[in-house]
């Protein structure tokens, strides 16, 4: 949008005119330009997609805002206690276990076991969430996604909570563990489960959906542009 500043008014022009009988002063003065805005000026509209499916008009959770009890049922997402997650895990971390499923909604396995990440109760100043030492990154894919049509857009979003959110919404969603969670190998190999659901549904558009702090998060814009590289 063009921002125009009046400016300050212009001064006034004294010039003098000699008739050879006397002086006459005569003053001129300036007119300020006009300026007219047109619709070009105007700042850009921003449009939210509407929802492919038909939300599902459910109450939150008890134990998770925004995902309702019968979506959490149908993840598998359940609470542990320190005992249960030190089985799964190797650590005693209490929280809610978020198992993680394929495409067709069969356990993903790693290392001959279910694969899972659990939300920590109590977070550390650099972790909330732990998953089994050694064990690969992946994404989250939510129970429904074979529901949505070819071509829907796919949201790759951050956090696993935030994709089951947006299914129920309507939203074709894919969870990232981070901003780099879309691959590995510092970014140069597609997951598995993300190149699943591309090929599956092959969507002309791909949103790339980064946590509250990617609009000052530098390293948001890096991740964009290596995902951009690997779906291009």
């Amino acid at each position: 949008m063009s921002l125009w500043k009046s400016p300050a008014e212009p001064p006034l022009v004294r010039t003098n005119k000699n008739n050879n009988k006397k002086h006459m002063n005569k003053t001129v003065k300036r007119e300020k330009p006009s300026v007219k805005f047109t619709e070009a000026d105007a700042p850009a509209k921003i449009t939210i997609p509407e929802p492919v499916a038909t939300p599902t008009p459910l109450p939150n959770s008890t134990i998770r805002p925004g995902i309702s009890d019968e979506m959490l049922k149908r993840a598998g997402i359940e609470r542990i206690d320190a005992a249960t997650a030190f089985a799964r895990t190797g650590q005693p971390y209490s929280g809610l276990w978020i198992p993680y499923h394929n495409l067709d909604g069969s356990d993903m396995m790693h290392a001959g076991k279910p694969f899972g990440r659990i939300r920590m109760d109590v977070p550390t100043d650099k972790q909330k969430y732990h998953q089994e030492y050694g064990f690969q990154v992946r994404a989250y894919l939510s129970p429904g996604l074979m529901l949505f049509p070819k071509g829907a857009p796919v949201y790759l979003i951050e956090g696993e909570f935030k994709a089951p959110a947006l299914v129920e919404a309507g939203y074709l969603a894919v969870g990232l563990g981070g901003i780099y969670g879309f691959g590995r190998q510092k970014s140069a190999v597609l997951l598995e489960e993300v190149k699943a659901v591309l090929d599956h549904f092959q969507p002309k558009l791909v949103y790339f959906v980064g946590d509250s702090d990617m609009c000052t998060n530098f390293q948001f814009s890096d991740a964009a542009i290596k995902l951009h590289n690997l779906i291009k």
